[in-house]
Parts: C-alpha cells; structure tokens; sequence
C-alpha cells in the first residue's frame, strides 16, 4: 500500500482500520485545496477532536470516499456551526438553497445528490462521536430523505403539468414504516405511497390515472438511477395496493375499495405510521381521510375485533 507522510502514519496507527484511515488521508493530502489550511492543522484541529474524524474514515467506507471525492466537503464539517450542532428541516433546506439555488434539478439532480451525500456525512460523525443521540440521527436522516423526495416531486410535478396540463385533483405521497415514523436508518429503504383524490381526464388521450403514474415513475427512475455524485434513497413502492403488480398510484376510492375488499391484515398494519410528507397544497384532511378510511373500513367488521381494537389504540395514539 502507499504511505503517506509521517503525521498521516502516525494518526492510522491507532484506528480501527489502518489501510482504509491511511488511503483516506493519502488521497486527501493528494487532492487537498491549495488555498486551504493544510490537511494536518484541520484534522489534529477538527472540532470533535481528531480522533472522532479519523474513528469515521476508519468505520464508514462510503463517508471516506465522499471526502476523497470532493475535499470541500472535509473543510465544512470542520466548521463549528456545523459539526457541534444538531440541524432543523428549515436550516438543512436553507442549507441546499444556498448550495443549489434553483438549479437542483440540473444534470439529474447532481447537486441535490450532493447535499444529501454531505449531510448523512455529518449525521454519521456525529452519531460515532456520540454527540449525537439516536432520536437525532433518526430523525435527521428521515428528514433528509424527505427533503429529497420533496424537491424530486416538486420538479417531476411541474414539469409534467408544464408539459400536459394540470389534473383537477390532489396527489400526495405518503410515508411508510421507519420514514413514516421519522426513524429512519442509514441503510433504511423509504417506504412510499402514491395516492391522487380524483378520477378524471386530463385530455382526451391522457387521464389523470396515466398523469399520476407517470409522475410517480419519473419519481422512481430519478431515485434509482445509479449517478457520479452519489445516489439518493433506496424508494420501495411494494406496500402499495397489489405490490409490484399493481399501479404506482391509486385514487383514494380505488384504495378504499381495495382495502375493504382485498386488502390483507398485515397491508393494514403497515399503514399504522403513514404520513404525508408531499403533495403541493394537500390538505391535512385528505391525508386523514386516507388514512383512516384505508385502515378501518374492513377492520371494524373483521371477526378479529380485538386486533382491530388494538391496532386503533395504536393508531389513535399516533396520531
């Protein structure tokens, strides 16, 4: 393997992971900002301490190739205001306007791509330097990939009704399991749901139907899409009505339907946490109506009253 300099030897010695700690910081020194305080002085400084900088390059493999790939990104963690202190939904959204302006969408999303890469970066320092309690990191990680699902809608919304029109009705997406429950891992997948208020036709050779599936595969495709700067969430649509059989998103009376017809216990308690987090000017009412019709329109007639009886306490108790 290739060493470094001394200092850089000297600091891997310790770590739990030599190599990975020493190619970090070879790589970094490397490609290190000419303009910027030298690499040394910003680790053995680092807010945190040094060792809880070199304890992340040692454990989290993909927060070491961030940094390798864009330095930058080293030089603002070692910034006070942004490794000492936990982040709000408002300042983390502040944060991307100011990085991206209104160019997010550009070139398949590279810059909200590398917000969102620089961001888990910071909760996972600061979750290892256990500054950081699990309430914070969970809830910092969902409020990330909300952030990313907003604005990836955002763009596919108005370019779609830029481009045919906009439907008389109400789309919203709605979250599942832990991002629904704003507890959110660093390998979690995000649970979604597609749901649009109405039927109609949009013209006469698209209906909304088509519209909001259409949508919600533009959705998809952006978050699948392996990319340069990084990739989003992990979007898992299977909790949906049928699962991967069926449509990306459902009218709520299609939902309703199908909940009371077909739809099986465990699909039931899977919306326990449901919660809409995008959707434009949807109204809270919508995402209560969709959530109570879709959960107790079979349960309240189902032989298996105690359950159902249980899974409302719970539900009510959500709320």
């Amino acid at each position: 393997m290739r060493r470094g300099n001394g200092w850089i030897a000297k600091k891997t010695a310790a770590s739990l992971n030599p190599p990975q700690v020493e190619t970090t910081l070879v790589q970094l020194s490397e490609r290190w900002p000419a303009k910027a305080a030298p690499l040394a002085d910003v680790v053995e400084q680092f807010p945190l301490d040094e060792s809880a900088l070199v304890h992340l390059l040692a454990v989290s493999s993909s927060c070491a190739t961030r940094l390798t790939q864009n330095p930058e990104t080293l030089l603002w963690l070692s910034q006070p205001k942004v490794c000492l202190a936990a982040r709000g939904y408002t300042e983390m959204l502040s944060e991307l306007h100011a990085l991206a302006g209104d160019s997010v969408a550009t070139q398949d999303f590279a810059a909200l791509r590398f917000w969102k890469g620089r961001e888990m970066t910071r909760v996972a320092l600061r979750e290892l330097a256990n500054v950081a309690p699990l309430e914070e990191t969970t809830g910092e990680l969902s409020q990330i990939a909300e952030i990313c699902i907003r604005r990836v809608f955002e763009h596919w919304d108005a370019e779609l009704r830029r481009r045919y029109g906009s439907p008389k009705a109400e789309f919203a997406i709605l979250a599942l399991g832990k991002l629904g429950g704003g507890e959110l891992n660093h390998s979690s997948d995000v649970d979604l749901l597609f749901l649009y208020s109405d039927e109609g036709e949009l013209t006469p050779h698209i209906s909304y139907h088509e519209f909001f599936n259409r949508l919600g595969k533009r959705i998809l495709e952006t978050f699948s899409t392996p990319h340069g700067a990084g990739s989003l969430f992990r979007v898992d649509l299977r909790l949906r009505p049928e699962g991967s059989a069926g449509p990306l998103a459902r009218s709520l009376e299609s939902m309703e339907n199908y909940y009371a017809g077909f739809g099986e216990t465990w699909e039931r308690i899977a919306l326990i946490k449901a919660r809409g987090i995008a959707g434009g000017n949807i109204s809270p009412l919508f995402i209560q109506k969709a959530r109570h019709a879709i959960c107790w329109m079979k349960l309240r007639t189902s032989s298996t009253a105690s359950s159902a009886t249980l899974l409302e306490r719970q539900t009510w108790n959500a709320t």
